[in-house]
């Protein structure tokens, strides 16, 4: 008759704390990044990202500090609206800002940024990600090639963001 225990190290059938290098009795269970990040990429992720998350991911394109005051206008219920937020970095493929009011993963929008010293640019973009109930992740959608050189511009001092 064979002994249920053979093959396991004691940890996993003790009551005792592992030890490095030991199999816990009980392993953590372990939600699939990849999975996370296939479903933002298809705007079908509901709910907030955590951070270990939003790090993990490889980005489109680098990101850089860029600290500046942008506007969010959305469409809800066949009602327009604008909130102000703050943008605290950019890349050629979208920006990462803090904005007051909750927005949804996959809702679209138009973001004006100061993209030059004349003025703000209108950039259609979507909300990507979520982190915390203020920190949103946007993607551009639609970027003229004078608007992805105004970012290159910009870009080109700054250094990259952590």
């Amino acid at each position: 008759m064979r002994n249920p225990d053979y093959g396991q190290r004691k940890s996993q059938v003790s009551n005792e704390p592992p030890r490095n290098g030991q199999i816990s009795a009980r392993p953590k269970r372990k939600v699939k990044w990849h999975a996370k990040m296939l479903a933002c990429a298809l705007g079908k992720f509901e709910g907030p990202m955590d951070i270990d998350f939003m790090t993990s991911i490889n980005r489109i394109a680098p990101r850089h500090i860029f600290e500046a005051r942008i506007l969010v206008r959305l469409s809800r219920d066949q009602r327009n609206s604008a909130v102000s937020g703050w943008a605290r970095d950019l890349s050629e493929s979208g920006l990462a800002a803090f904005v007051a009011e909750e927005l949804k993963v996959g809702e679209r929008v138009m973001l004006s940024v100061p993209l030059s010293p004349s003025g703000n640019e209108e950039i259609a973009a979507r909300v990507a990600r979520q982190v915390g109930t203020t920190q949103y992740g946007f993607q551009f959608t639609a970027l003229s090639p004078e608007q992805r050189a105004a970012i290159k511009t910009i870009l080109e001092g700054q250094p990259d963001s952590a």
